[in-house]
């Protein structure tokens, strides 16, 4: 890796290099234009001037600069509507306050003609009849009425107000008065409020371009409180040597054995009942506390509060009962058995093997082993997920999986507080109560893609070992200690992951499965899937004596998720065949592995036999044609031998897949 001071000593000799190849002439005449480009430029410059980039130089300066220019622009643009728009806003508030309305008092003369009427009218009194509605007794009023034309009259109404023309003569034109008025101030407070809003905060621009360097920015340590509105503040400790030291600090109070203690005070109590303190039967004493504390808490029975009481008070039971309980030894030799038989994951398997010797030699001479983060990396489908879960099996730790993809909402991992309505405990908790053991698998799977701040900084708390002892759960409103656990996080690309779990994490490679590894993988567990059914038993060695057959149920892709689909499909429709001939509707498969047909699309395989069964196999097409090693051209693969598997290692890409 290389610094960007090593090519540009000075800011001077950085910005001349981008001036000259990123910037136009209109973009150097405007002076708003060029200061924003100067603005970042410069603040990029010396942000990560020390830093260590990644790739090579070319491509390097090529993504920064590029990514200058564009946040330049943007930049650029939020400040010119800042400069033309809100500041004369500001400036001529008072005017825009002020509105003028105009009066109408005319069009043109105009002459009314009048005709009066007059209207002699005679009442008769009512007279009795029918009932009608309403109660209404007797019949209606009849009116007697005469009309009479009396005199026409002509009245002039003249509009507008008298004009002198310039040949003396006075007429008579439209006119206006003209009232000012104070207007209303709401609708332009909320139009300033709105565009202030389009100012780029420059901060946040520098920030960005962490991702291009390997640099050390874990996200500040804190908590989530929650306030009486429901809403939750990010509260950040400033300094936490001052923060140990004064819950560190004795307090002269009056205690009771359920109240919450300092260590101090547990180490005074475990005197005079001669034990030896230390941080686990502290959180034990600490947790056992709580939960006696929760007892006494009252609420009406069936309430939101007393159903919140019980939730935290089973949370409580569990986690207790995995303190009480002595650490899991795993079984190495059952560990190698359950391993040994999963194809692929050498390199995780090494690792994980030498953690667990040492957590297992730890564990019976009563030591705690040091934390380690691991981050699985590889393509979608290849089975990161599913090697935790062998692990799980193979150690008998529960498996606490928590899909952070595309989360924005923190309650995932910290809970909600039980005074919001939609209160739930955060996966951490729960997983930990149900397991009612010290030691859990978490899994963090896809954490690189979380789209939160918040939930990024605590991330960080959970990746960090000096701080996941403490990590807070904010329905239980009690810390849960994280730090015996084996923490995994899965990721797709390097790139994503923040600068503060790079320095932290123990990076491992999942390699992909070779295609006779596939072929194996097939074989076996198609045999034993087969096998283990009394109507599909005749299939189980069919596939064995013809693993040429195996190219339709291998997929092009990736990962094994569509070779299981296969796997199921075809077991399905052999059974189902079976079933149906015992019910004389459909014929049974003699042999699958020999269709006298096989229709192929870009996507399918049409398996079609004597008889007319047909099979439907998945083919995910990824590409249809690879670059020769020799001749550099591309050819068609058709065979699937053809093809030399790309090897897929951390932070590259594969460029190229395989084909039928």
């Amino acid at each position: 890796m290389a610094k960007i001071i090593s090519k540009f000593p000075t800011f001077e000799s950085f910005f001349s290099d981008y001036e000259a190849n990123f910037l136009t002439n209109e973009e150097k005449k405007d002076l708003i234009v060029k200061t924003a480009h100067l603005v970042i430029a410069r603040d990029v410059y010396y942000r990560y001037r020390e830093s260590n980039y990644f790739g090579e130089e070319n491509s390097f300066y090529g993504e920064i600069f590029s990514k200058i220019n564009t946040d330049s622009i943007s930049f650029a643009r939020s400040q010119q509507i800042f400069t033309n728009i809100i500041q004369p806003l500001k400036i001529k508030d008072k005017e825009l306050f002020v509105t003028e309305v105009r009066t109408d008092h005319s069009k043109s003369n105009e002459k009314i003609t009048e005709t009066p009427q007059t209207v002699e009218q005679t009442n008769i009194h009512y007279t009795r009849g029918e009932s009608l509605a309403n109660r209404n007794y007797g019949r209606a009023q009849i009116l007697k009425q005469k009309r009479q034309e009396l005199k026409t009259t002509e009245k002039n109404i003249t509009k507008g107000r008298k004009v002198l023309n310039e040949d003396g003569s006075v007429t008579y034109k439209d006119t206006y008065d003209v009232i000012t008025r104070r207007g209303d101030k709401q609708w332009l407070g909320r139009l300033i409020n709105a565009l202030q809003h389009i100012k780029f905060n420059i901060t946040e621009i520098i920030d960005s371009y962490y991702t291009l360097f390997d640099t050390y920015c874990s996200p500040p340590s804190g908590y989530f409180a929650t306030l009486p509105s429901g809403k939750r503040k990010w509260v950040v400790l400033e300094d936490d040597e001052e923060e140990e030291e004064f819950l560190s600090t004795p307090k002269k109070r009056k205690t009771t054995d359920i109240d919450e203690i300092t260590w101090d005070e547990w180490v005074r109590i475990c005197q005079k009942k001669g034990t030896i303190p230390d941080e686990e039967n502290f959180y034990l004493e600490r947790i056992t506390r709580y939960r006696a504390r929760k007892e006494k808490e009252k609420a009406p029975p069936g309430s939101l509060t007393a159903l919140g009481i019980d939730k935290q008070k089973e949370l409580a039971d569990g986690i207790i009962k995995g303190w009480e309980t002595p650490k899991t030894i795993p079984d190495l030799d059952k560990f190698d058995k359950v391993t040994d038989k999963t194809l692929g994951f050498a390199e995780f398997k090494r690792k994980l093997k030498k953690y667990i010797v040492n957590l297992e030699d730890d564990i019976r001479n009563g030591k705690k082993t040091e934390q380690t983060i691991f981050v699985l990396l590889g393509p979608p489908g290849i089975g990161k997920s599913y090697i935790c879960e062998v692990l799980s099996e193979a150690t008998g730790w529960y498996l606490i999986n928590v899909d952070l993809g595309g989360r924005t909402d923190t309650g995932i991992l910290e809970g909600v507080s039980p005074a919001t309505k939609s209160a739930y405990p955060g996966r951490l908790c729960e997983g930990l109560a149900i397991a009612k053991s010290k030691i859990t698998i978490i899994l963090l799977d896809e954490f690189e893609k979380v789209r939160d701040e918040g939930l990024e900084n605590m991330l960080g708390n959970v990746l960090d070992i000096k701080k996941n002892k403490n990590f807070r759960d904010q329905f239980l409103g009690f810390e849960i200690d994280l730090s015996h656990s084996i923490i995994i996080c899965t990721a797709n690309h390097d790139k994503q992951i923040k600068d503060f779990v790079r320095d932290r994490a123990t990076f491992i490679n999942i390699e992909l499965y070779t295609y006779e590894q596939r072929e194996t993988y097939v074989i076996n567990t198609l045999e034993r899937k087969l096998g283990n059914e009394l109507t599909t038993a005749k299939y189980a060695n069919q596939l064995t004596n013809n693993k040429d057959f195996c190219k339709y149920i291998i997929t092009e892709a990736w990962g094994l998720r569509q070779v299981n689909a296969n796997i199921n499909e075809l077991f399905q429709s052999l059974k189902f065949y079976v079933l149906e001939e015992k019910r004389g509707k459909e014929k049974s498969i003699e042999d699958f592995t020999k269709p006298t047909n096989i229709e192929i699309t870009s996507v399918r395989f049409n398996l079609k036999y004597k008889d007319g069964q047909q099979i439907n196999l998945n083919r995910v097409r990824t590409a249809s044609k690879v670059e020769d090693e020799q001749t550099k051209k591309e050819k068609i693969v058709t065979v699937w031998t053809e093809l030399n598997w790309p090897d897929h290692k951390f932070s590259v890409e594969p460029k190229l897949a395989w084909t039928l």
